[in-house]
């Protein structure tokens, strides 16, 4: 994907700063997600550097994968990386997609979609921000725990897969 159509293919997802308030709402959710535009190659993978780059970091690490909160959606996911360093102050909202008794994610998180190299070039890798959010604020809420959901569309993808 190139720069030039201005569409965005990550999300920023920051962390609390002093003024603002708990995350009660999907609007508090909303005011720290933000789109964000990395550079990519032809194939529309992040080019290498720009997401240590966002983050201010040297090396950064997957901290969590999980759908689209429609259950139809299975050939493609979410990627959320953060900084490996594992400092700074807690993200509210990416530890709380992780569920209670999971350690907590620190700093800055990017957003992004992923799949399998089966789907990878029929992907559109567009992230469409509220949507994100949706869906944040859907396993923020939901009780769905990511993991699990994650296996089980996965499973779901491959048993298709095979009948193909």
């Amino acid at each position: 994907m190139s720069q030039e159509h201005e569409i965005p293919n990550g999300v920023y997802v920051s962390v609390k700063a002093n003024w603002e308030p708990d995350i009660k709402h999907r609007e508090d959710v909303d005011d720290r997600v933000a789109p964000c535009i990395l550079e990519a190659d032809d194939d529309g993978r992040i080019r290498p550097g720009e997401i240590e780059d966002l983050l201010c970091c040297s090396t950064t690490r997957v901290v969590a994968s999980f759908f689209d909160r429609d259950p139809a959606i299975y050939d493609w996911h979410h990627i959320a990386l953060a900084s490996n360093d594992g400092t700074g102050p807690v993200n509210e909202i990416v530890s709380a997609l992780l569920g209670k008794g999971k350690d907590p994610v620190r700093g800055p998180v990017v957003v992004l979609k992923d799949a399998p190299w089966r789907h990878w070039a029929r992907l559109d890798k567009g992230v469409d921000g509220p949507k994100v959010v949706q869906t944040l604020w859907y396993y923020m809420r939901s009780g769905v725990n990511v993991e699990e959901e994650f296996g089980t569309r996965t499973l779901i993808r491959l048993l298709a897969e095979k009948d193909d």
